[in-house]
């Protein structure tokens, strides 16, 4: 998302241990890294989180990462609920989504779902839901072998905390 090395990155799950914040834009911005909730967290990271989330007056929007590989499993499904029930705006971010790209072996077809596929079944969740997204645009990112929707990314951040360019008035 931002400048390398401003934050510690790792290929392994669960890395993040507590929650890191970085100033963007002169500090105009506070943007948070928090631990997951799938491999390596805790549950007492999930009460921690969704506490300090519900108590921030400042607090515009969480968004939630989805690992398209995987699909949306029960744990996100309780996290959205939770969002829902909490008035906690969040909007859903396909992580990962160059791994879907169409394999290049016949055989790796079967087990890799094509994007489409994915974004199926996500609008299919987000219906059953209510359409409770928060925000009903979708977002997807891959980040190899090119960087794809960081920049729409980016803009969903700005247009969230309100610090998106005015549009000039044409005379």
């Amino acid at each position: 998302m931002a400048s390398k090395g401003m934050a510690r990155t790792s290929s392994k799950p669960g890395r993040t241990k507590q929650m890191n914040a970085f100033g963007v834009g002169g500090a105009r911005l506070t943007l948070l890294d928090m631990p997951g909730y799938g491999h390596g967290s805790r549950e007492s990271w999930g009460r921690e989180i969704m506490e300090y989330l519900r108590s921030r007056k400042q607090f515009r929007r969480a968004f939630l990462l989805i690992d398209p590989i995987h699909g949306f499993k029960e744990v996100d499904m309780m996290i959205m609920e939770a969002f829902v029930d909490m008035g906690i705006p969040y909007q859903l971010v396909l992580s990962k989504t160059d791994k879907l790209e169409e394999p290049k072996k016949k055989k790796d077809r079967l087990a890799t779902p094509h994007i489409n596929e994915v974004f199926m079944d996500v609008q299919g969740v987000m219906r059953d839901y209510g359409g409770h997204s928060g925000f009903g645009e979708i977002l997807a990112t891959s980040s190899e072998p090119v960087k794809k929707g960081i920049n729409e990314l980016r803009w969903a951040i700005l247009r969230a905390t309100g610090l998106e360019p005015k549009k000039k008035k044409l005379r």
